[in-house]
């Protein structure tokens, strides 16, 4: 332990301040030096801390796995903590437990910039000063609560490039997104995948009849999402994000398995404190180190459909005289009076022909159509196989029914099944649907 003593004895800062203005900001215009390592920082007075212990101020050093000093006393001059004779006069340092959750200080050490020098010479760098700059709003925002969490949430880049250059006030920024967005998943994503399944305000898919598929794109209301990694799409699903947008496609609404996102976000396996102390008036820099890893988080986005009608249509095959169901009769539905276009489903599958089974019947579910009461759709049927022994095709029947060239129409109407709230569900109800085709022997 006596050698992260050492390190941190090493590490000394001294900064002298002035007070200028930024606009009609008061400002103190920080000069940060440290060997080689200068800058300035115009940081608002608002955001200032001066503690007191035994009427003298007291400071805190923070620091990234052990190698960079960040000064939490905003300026005021650090000393020495050491005697003349080069003898400890605070106590050792000892584990605490960080919390990333709700302290900013700690989110500013594990997000910014730490060096891995192994001379334990800190390099003076853009990412070192903007860091410097994050530790100190993290550090009121820390002291005062939430109106300084919203103060530091709503900092712009161009607020933080005032207050130093463009090159610094872009890194300041980009740690304090990091800061602020820690462990903050999508607006519209659930933390585990059964919840994001079964969630009642999921996104919908919208149906298109002229793409035949189900979509829709929702905005993340939470600003997150682009700096989350999407993962493979479940099969018959097709997603994309643009910048905080996701858009889902879907050409199969039996699926229904989320999609999953992650990011890698900091955690804090170690961390040292030791106290400032002061002894006959000679002031005492306290220090913390923390040692950040990384840590995988996964988010889910559930999703359901909008409910549409699906028609059916069906075929009753029977010998005109004695009404016997005959089997092994092939009709094909098509979508044309000429029955040369095959009808497709409501995804934009060709529908098969199809024999009449043992009962005579053949049917043909998931065809799509308006879900406006009283509005229908007209398909046609036509047998592509008669049964030819023994029998023809009814022409009077096939007449009667307003069959032409043997393409017989069938019109599929929609009306309404109601839940029991009155609230539509679709057209679930066809009425002349299903047509009796019948033979000759």
């Amino acid at each position: 332990m006596s050698k992260k003593i050492n390190i941190f004895m090493a590490l000394l800062l001294m900064a002298l301040i002035s007070i200028v203005g930024i606009g009609k900001v008061d400002a103190t215009r920080i000069y940060h030096s440290e060997g080689a390592c200068s800058y300035h920082l115009n940081f608002p007075e608002e955001f200032l801390i001066v503690e007191k212990q035994n009427n003298i101020n007291k400071f805190t050093a923070l620091a990234a796995n052990g190698h960079v000093v960040y000064c939490y006393e905003h300026g005021i001059k650090a000393l020495n903590h050491q005697n003349g004779d080069g003898s400890i006069v605070g106590p050792s340092y000892v584990t605490y437990t960080p919390n990333l959750g709700s302290s900013y200080v700690d989110r500013a050490l594990a997000y910014g910039y730490s060096a891995a020098d192994s001379s334990e010479t800190p390099s003076c760098s853009t990412d070192r000063a903007a860091t410097q700059l994050m530790v100190w709003f993290g550090a009121k925002a820390d002291k005062a609560g939430s109106s300084y969490v919203t103060k530091l949430t709503q900092l712009t880049q161009s607020d933080l490039t005032t207050m130093t250059d463009s090159t610094i006030g872009a890194k300041a920024y980009a740690i304090k997104q990091m800061m602020v967005n820690h462990k903050i998943i999508p607006s519209f994503a659930k933390a585990t995948e059964a919840s994001a399944a079964s969630a009642e305000d999921r996104m919908e898919l919208k149906y298109s009849e002229t793409n035949r598929n189900f979509s829709n794109s929702q905005t993340d209301s939470k600003g997150v999402l682009s700096s989350w990694t999407k993962g493979t799409d479940p099969t018959g699903i097709t997603s994309s994000v643009s910048g905080n947008t996701l858009t889902i496609t879907s050409k199969n609404d039996s699926v229904t398995t989320p999609l999953k996102f992650s990011k890698t976000f900091k955690a804090i396996s170690t961390a040292y404190i030791r106290s400032g102390q002061s002894y006959s008036g000679t002031r005492v820099q306290g220090t913390k180190y923390v040692e950040p890893k990384n840590e995988s988080m996964d988010a889910y986005v559930g999703y359901k459909y909008e409910k549409i009608g699906k028609g059916t249509v069906k075929i009753h095959k029977i010998d005109k005289y004695t009404g016997k169901n005959m089997k092994g009769a092939t009709f094909g539905i098509f979508s044309d009076d000429a029955c040369s276009k095959k009808a497709v489903n409501y995804l934009g599958k060709e529908l098969p022909a199809k024999k009449s089974d043992k009962n005579g019947l053949i049917e043909w579910n998931d065809l799509y159509y308006p879900l406006k009461l009283g509005e229908s759709r007209t398909y046609y049927v036509k047998e592509v196989d008669p049964i030819l022994e023994g029998y023809a095709l009814d022409s009077d029947q096939l007449e009667k029914l307003g069959a032409k060239n043997n393409c017989i129409p069938v019109k599929v109407t929609a009306d309404w099944k109601e839940n029991t709230s009155g609230t539509p569900l679709g057209a679930q109800i066809l009425e002349d649907h299903e047509k009796v085709v019948q033979a000759v022997y």
